[in-house]
C-alpha cells in the first residue's frame, strides 16, 4: 500500500509540475542570451525542468513494473509483465530524454549549443519512434523473459522453446526494433542529410563528416546484424547485446552532457569575468571624461558596449578545451571497456585463426616458435592506436596540468613535452611490435640493411633529426624567439623532428631543416635578452636649431612609456647631408613585439613637436642660379614639318 501510494503521489506531482517546468525552460533559455542574466544556475534550472518533462511516462511504467515484481507471490506471467513494463519505461525515458533535450528552448540547444539541425532531427526521430519502439520493446523483452529457466541459454545458441508462440513473437519484435533503430540512424546521419551538411560547416565537427564512412557503416550494420542474429535463432545473445548497446547509448549521452556542462560552466565564468572587466573599463572612461569636462557616454548610448549577444565557446582558451577533450576521450575509453568487458572472452576464437607469420614466445621458460594469430594482430593494432593517442595527448596534458605550475621557461616546457612525445611514441612502437611478434632477432637484418641506406641516401634526414634533438637540449633557438636566417626575420613557431617552422612578418611559414641552425649562422634577437634597440633617422633643414631639435627628440623618447630608461636613449648629430642636418635617435625597448608600433609613435610625436616649434623636416631640393651679369640669349627653333604645314 505504501509503495502504491508513493508511486501515485509521485506521478501526480510530476504532472502538476509540467506547466511550471515549461515556463522555467523558457525563462532559463532567455537568461542565457544576456551576460547580465546568464549563470550556471539557469542551466541547473533547465536540467530540473527537463527531468520533470521526461519523467511522468517512465515513472508510470517502471513504477508499475517494480510494483508487480515486488509482490509477495509472483506468477511467471506476472514477472514477464513486470519486466516488459520496465523495458517500456526505459525506452520512453531514453526517447523522452532526446525529445526534451532538443526542444527549441531546451537544454541542448539553448545552453549546450548543440547543432540546431541535429536537435531538430533527433526530436523528430524520437517522436515517431516512441509509439513504435515502446510496444516492440515490451514484446521483445517479455519474450526473452518468458523462456523457462530450464531452457539452455548460451552466448551462441538457444534451444527451441516448447512455447514457440511467445518466443517467436519476442524474436520478431526484437528484429523489428533493430530495423527501426537502423532506419532512425540512417535518417539522422546519412552522408548527404541535413545533419551532416550542417555539421560539415562547423570546423570543430568537420572531422566527423570527413570520417563519415568509418563510423556510419558500423552504426547501421550493428542493429541489422543483431536483427539477422535474432532471425537465425540467437535470441538470448541478441537480448544480451541489446542490453550492452543500450548501456553504451546511455553512457555516451551522459558523457557528452557532462563534457558540455563542464564547458558551459567554464564559459559562464569567463564570460562574467570579461563583463566585469568591461564594466570597470567603462567606469574608468566615464571618470576620465568627467575630469576632462567631456560629456560622458550614457549606458544606453552603445558607445561602450558591454553585452555579448552571441554565445561562443570558441572564446574559451585552446588549452582549456583541449584538456576537456582529453578527459572526455579517456573517460570514453574507460567507460566502453567497463561496459563491454564481459564480452571480451567471446573473442577467444581469434586465437585459433593463425596467420602466415610466426614469432618466438616463452613457454615454460623455453623460447618456442609459434604462429602469429589474428588475436595478436588485433591486440597490436589496438596498442598502436593507444600509443598514437598517448603520444599526441600526454605531452599536452603534462603541459596543462603540471609544467605550467613549475618554475620552467616556455622553451624548457616545449622541449620537455616534445621529448616526452618522442619517448612515448617510441615506447608505443616497441610495445606494438612486440605484440605483433616483431622482436629484435627477427628484424635485425632489416635494421642492418637500413643502416647502409641511411649512410648514403638518408643521411640528411638523420642529420636533421639529430640536429632537432640538439636544438631542444642546447636551445640556441626556442619557440617564440625572433630570429633572422638568410635575411628573413620571423618568430619560431615549431621545432619538429626534421625541420623548424618560422613565421615571418607577412604571416608566411618558412620551413628550415634543423641542420642549418647547427652548421650555419643565424641572429637570435631574443636568446638571452629581449631588450632590442631601434634607430630613427631625422633630417632637419640647415636653418634649424640642432640643439633644440635634439632636446625635443630626447624629450619625445623620454615621454614614451615603451622606451627604456636604462639603457637610456641616445641622440647624436651624425653629419651634414646633401639636403639636411642628420640627427639619429637610438632607443631601447624591453620587448620586440612592440617595435613597429613604437617606431610609428615616435616618428609621429617628433613630427608634431617639430611642427609646433617651426623646425623644418628637410627634403631633397636643388637650387638653380642664373647669371644676370650679361644678357640671356634665347634660341627658338621649329622643325621642318611644322614650317611646311604653315606654308
Amino acid at each position: 500500500g505504501t509503495s502504491v501510494g508513493f508511486w501515485v503521489l509521485g506521478l501526480i506531482v510530476l504532472l502538476a509540475l509540467r506547466k511550471r517546468a515549461r515556463h522555467g525552460l523558457s525563462t532559463a533559455a532567455a537568461a542565457t542570451q544576456r551576460v547580465r542574466t546568464d549563470s550556471f544556475a539557469a542551466t541547473l534550472r533547465a536540467i530540473a525542468g527537463t527531468l520533470v518533462l521526461i519523467l511522468p511516462l517512465p515513472w508510470l511504467f517502471i513504477g508499475a513494473g517494480l510494483l508487480l515484481s515486488n509482490q509477495p507471490t509472483v506468477q511467471e506471467y506476472t514477472a514477464v509483465m513486470a519486466v516488459g513494463l520496465q523495458s517500456v519505461g526505459q525506452v520512453l525515458f531514453f526517447l523522452g530524454t532526446l525529445r526534451n533535450l532538443c526542444r527549441t528552448d531546451g537544454l541542448a540547444r539553448s545552453h549546450l549549443l548543440w547543432n540546431r539541425t541535429l536537435c531538430d532531427n533527433l526530436g523528430r526521430q524520437a517522436i515517431w519512434l516512441t509509439p513504435l519502439a515502446a510496444p516492440l520493446a515490451f514484446l521483445a523483452i517479455a519474450g526473452a523473459a518468458a523462456v523457462p529457466s530450464a531452457f539452455i541459454r548460451t552466448a551462441a545458441s538457444l534451444v527451441p522453446s516448447e512455447q514457440p508462440g511467445v518466443l517467436s513473437l519476442g524474436r520478431l519484435s526484437a528484429i523489428a526494433l533493430m530495423v527501426l533503430l537502423a532506419v532512425a540512424v540512417y535518417r539522422i546521419w546519412r552522408k548527404n542529410g541535413p545533419v551532416m551538411l550542417a555539421m560539415a560547416k562547423v570546423p570543430d565537427n568537420a572531422k566527423w563528416a570527413n570520417y563519415h564512412i568509418l563510423w556510419f557503416g558500423p552504426a547501421i550494420l550493428l542493429p541489422l546484424g543483431l536483427a539477422l542474429a535474432a532471425l537465425s535463432g540467437y535470441y538470448y545473445t541478441v537480448a544480451f547485446l541489446n542490453g550492452k548497446a543500450g548501456e553504451t547509448l546511455w553512457f555516451l549521452i551522459i558523457l557528452v552532457l557532462l563534457k558540455d556542462l563542464l564547458l558551459r560552466g567554464l564559459y559562464v565564468t569567463q564570460r562574467r569575468l570579461r563583463f566585469e572587466e568591461a564594466v570597470r573599463y567603462r567606469e574608468e572612461q566615464i571618470t576620465q571624461r568627467a575630469a576632462s569636462a567631456e560629456p560622458a557616454a550614457s549606458p544606453e548610448s552603445g558607445e561602450l558596449p558591454l553585452e555579448e549577444d552571441k554565445i561562443n565557446y570558441g572564446q574559451l582558451g585552446d588549452q582549456v578545451r583541449k584538456l576537456v577533450q582529453i578527459g572526455y576521450t579517456i573517460g570514453l575509453l574507460v567507460g566502453l571497456w567497463w561496459i563491454w568487458k564481459d564480452v571480451i572472452p567471446a573473442f577467444s576464437f581469434l586465437d585459433k585463426v593463425e596467420l602466415p607469420f610466426s614469432t618466438n614466445k616463452l613457454i615454460d621458460g623455453v623460447s618456442k616458435e609459434v604462429p602469429l594469430t589474428l588475436s595478436d594482430m588485433v591486440a597490436g593494432l589496438l596498442l598502436g592506436g593507444l600509443a598514437l593517442f598517448a603520444a599526441r595527448n600526454i605531452p599536452a596534458l603534462l603541459e596543462l596540468t603540471l609544467l605550467q605550475r613549475l618554475p620552467l621557461s616556455r622553451a624548457s616546457r616545449y622541449a620537455f613535452t616534445t621529448l616526452t612525445q618522442y619517448m612515448v611514441a617510441l615506447a608505443g612502437l616497441l610495445i606494438t611490435f612486440n605484440a605483433l611478434g616483431l622482436q629484435w632477432s627477427n628484424v635485425q637484418w632489416l635494421v642492418a640493411a637500413l643502416s647502409v641506406g641511411l649512410g648514403f641516401g638518408l643521411q640528411e634526414i638523420v642529420a636533421n633529426f639529430i640536429s632537432g634533438i640538439i636544438l631542444l637540449f642546447e636551445q640556441p633557438i626556442r619557440v617564440g624567439d625572433v630570429v633572422t636566417v638568410d635575411n628573413i626575420t620571423g618568430t619560431v613557431s615549431r621545432i619538429r623532428i626534421r625541420a623548424t617552422t618560422i613565421v615571418n612578418w607577412e604571416r608566411q611559414e618558412l620551413i628550415i631543416p634543423n641542420k642549418q641552425f647547427i652548421t650555419g649562422q643565424l641572429i637570435n634577437w631574443t636568446l638571452s635578452d629581449t631588450v632590442n634597440r631601434l634607430t630613427i633617422n631625422v633630417g632637419v633643414g640647415y636653418d634649424s636649431d640642432t640643439k633644440q631639435a635634439m632636446e625635443i627628440i630626447a624629450q619625445v623618447a623620454a615621454d614614451h612609456p615603451k622606451v627604456l630608461k636604462d639603457p637610456a636613449p641616445r641622440i647624436s648629430f651624425e653629419g651634414f647631408g646633401d639636403n639636411s642636418l642628420n640627427l639619429v635617435l637610438r632607443a631601447y625597448l624591453n620587448e620586440i613585439d612592440s617595435r613597429l608600433s613604437t617606431i610609428t609613435e615616435l616618428h609621429q610625436a617628433i613630427l608634431d613637436r617639430f611642427r609646433a616649434v617651426g623646425i623644418e623636416i628637410a627634403f631633397p631640393q636643388r637650387d638653380v642660379h642664373l647669371d644676370t651679369s650679361r644678357p640671356l640669349e634665347l634660341v627658338l627653333r621649329r622643325d621642318a614639318q611644322t614650317q611646311a604645314g604653315e606654308s
